[in-house]
């Protein structure tokens, strides 16, 4: 993760256009850390305290909760693309978390 931050920042200097400023590179050094490198790590150690299936079922939810969220901190209009694809998500999730306790029985 820290080998492609630090591409980033060589790509930034390279392909961008415009003049790099402060809140570009504090931009991307956030991403790095925060975004990336904590959050992986966070989810890593949290997977070895949670069975596999419910963790493979917060990671399945995982594009249905980052689009709500948008849609309540940075209020993103809700289009009917979004409502079919959250409910084909949440169908998929539910038929698999079905099927496999259908199988493990």
């Amino acid at each position: 993760m820290l080998t492609i931050g630090i591409l980033a920042f060589i790509f930034q200097i390279i392909f961008e256009k415009k003049v790099i400023n402060f809140s570009m590179n504090f931009s991307l050094i956030y991403l790095i850390l925060i975004c990336t490198m904590l959050n992986f790590t966070i989810q890593n150690i949290s997977q070895k305290y949670v069975p596999a299936h419910i963790m493979g079922l917060i990671l399945s939810l995982e594009a249905i909760f980052g689009t709500v969220f948008a849609i309540i901190f940075l209020k993103e209009t809700i289009s009917q693309n979004f409502i079919i694809g959250t409910f084909l998500i949440a169908i998929a999730v539910i038929l698999i978390q079905y099927f496999e306790n259908k199988r493990g029985d």
